[in-house]
């Protein structure tokens, strides 16, 4: 866990060679399906923030309602991850 974050930033160098090594790791059928983004504006990193922390909240709430599928909109979204 951590603990402190140290408030120097990160060269970008550093953060592009790191992005290059974890972009050659293993994952199903060889397909590395992940996307990376950089975010440096500090307004951006706080709307993130409130979006994950208000999903997390979302996950802990009970299940009390049915989920609906969208077979169009599944199938937008991978055909977008193909491109």
């Amino acid at each position: 866990m951590v603990r402190d974050f140290d408030p120097r930033p990160v060269p970008l160098a550093v953060i592009e060679t790191c992005i290059a090594a974890v972009g050659t790791a293993p994952s199903g059928g060889n397909h590395q399906p992940w996307r990376f983004v950089i975010v440096g504006d500090p307004a951006t990193k706080r709307s993130m923030r409130v979006a994950a922390e208000e999903e997390e909240q979302f996950l802990r709430r009970p299940v009390r309602s049915g989920v609906a599928f969208r077979p169009q909109a599944a199938r937008y979204r991978r055909e977008q991850a193909v491109s």
